[in-house]
């Protein structure tokens, strides 16, 4: 079966791109995938279509003017899809729910489609700070490119028992969707990124961080709650992630005025390597449906203190991994490093393991 995947594949959305990557690993024999690849080299499995259009290409259109925005704001993407469309044979073309344009794509190509819930766009928007007002019917167009993409999916699988749930009931979804296994959006392997480090003076600074989109659903603005919870330590928190815009409004600014005592770096590039395990706690605080970027900080040697809305609390619940929840009024402190070892050790352990694989070929099989 010749596969193509409709994303970037880029570290913007890093949890998306393991997932690919790792079914494209495990099913190499019987499937043949092939991936838009711009800012990313693929490893063996993925055959990358690098972007030949040289024009900008007509926009599709939207039903009002909205709609049209979107899809201008997104004209880049769909440059990109019309290179892939030359590339060789397609039975299936998959993309994710947070380009919301499967319809139109499905309508271009002509083939099946899968669409992988990893995060509705109209949900996020309708989370980002309902102070302002003028997001209404932004997210009100969002949602209509969603539904019309559901409804001409002939396959719809799902990143998390969570993503199901608010898929179902905010979609008013009655059809069948898979779950995935979470190991599938987690790395095979990763680099132990610490050591047991010096045992510095109690009154040290700590880092209580926040990595992933800067937006409501996600929720960085609440970092500042954990303040109470730090004793013997001089506190600074900070923010790395994408800002989302819509229309002329930056998400950061609107963190920054919530809780200007978070730093928001200009880049969030590697803020693995920037930060140091053993004084630091990444912490999360959304309610969104898939994040998988709490399981990566422990993978890494953090500690993790984790909401319990968040979709990725069940894996750590089920791979028995000890970490701090942000309803608690518990004391924050990192964790002992041989616990931070533990936690990796076990992750690892499941991302190795034979369920990555099976779930992989399960869900080619399926179509």
């Amino acid at each position: 079966m010749n596969i193509l995947i409709g994303d970037y594949c880029s570290a913007a959305n890093e949890s998306a791109r393991h997932f690919y990557f790792n079914r494209a690993r495990a099913t190499a024999m019987a499937e043949n995938y092939s991936c838009f690849g711009a800012g990313s080299a693929a490893p063996g499995g993925i055959r990358e279509i690098p972007n030949t259009q040289t024009g900008a290409g007509a926009t599709p259109a939207g039903s009002d003017l909205l709609e049209q925005a979107i899809l201008s704001q997104h004209a880049a993407w769909f440059e990109h899809l019309r290179s892939a469309m030359g590339a060789g044979p397609i039975d299936l073309i998959e993309l994710p729910s947070y380009y919301p344009f499967a319809h139109i794509v499905k309508r271009m190509l002509g083939v099946r489609l899968r669409f992988v819930l990893h995060g509705m766009n109209s949900q996020m928007l309708a989370a980002s700070y309902e102070n302002h007002a003028s997001l209404f019917d932004y997210v009100r167009a969002w949602h209509k490119l969603e539904q019309s993409s559901i409804c001409v999916a002939d396959e719809i699988v799902a990143a998390s028992e969570r993503e199901k749930t608010a898929f179902t009931e905010q979609l008013s979804h009655t059809g069948d969707v898979a779950i995935l296994d979470p190991c599938l959006f987690m790395p095979r392997s990763l680099p132990w990124s610490t050591g047991r480090g010096c045992t510095r003076d109690d009154r040290e600074i700590l880092h209580i961080i926040y990595a992933g989109p800067l937006d409501g659903i996600h929720q960085p603005h609440r970092l500042t709650e954990l303040t109470p919870r730090v004793r013997d330590y001089e506190v600074h928190f900070r923010a790395y992630g994408p800002s989302l815009k819509f229309q002329s409004i930056e998400a950061s600014e609107i963190v920054q005025s919530i809780a200007p005592q978070i730093d928001i770096p200009e880049t969030d590039e590697n803020w693995w390597d920037i930060e140091d395990p053993e004084h630091t706690i990444v912490a999360y605080p959304g309610i969104a449906n898939v994040h998988w970027i709490p399981a990566y900080a422990a993978l890494r040697g953090y500690t993790v203190c984790l909401s319990d809305a968040a979709g990725c609390k069940r894996l750590f619940d089920d791979r028995g991994l000890t970490y701090y929840r942000f309803e608690d009024a518990a004391e924050l402190r990192p964790l002992p490093w041989a616990t931070r070892v533990q936690n990796a050790q076990r992750l690892r352990a499941a991302a190795q393991g034979e369920t990555v694989s099976n779930a992989s070929i399960e869900m080619g099989e399926r179509v």
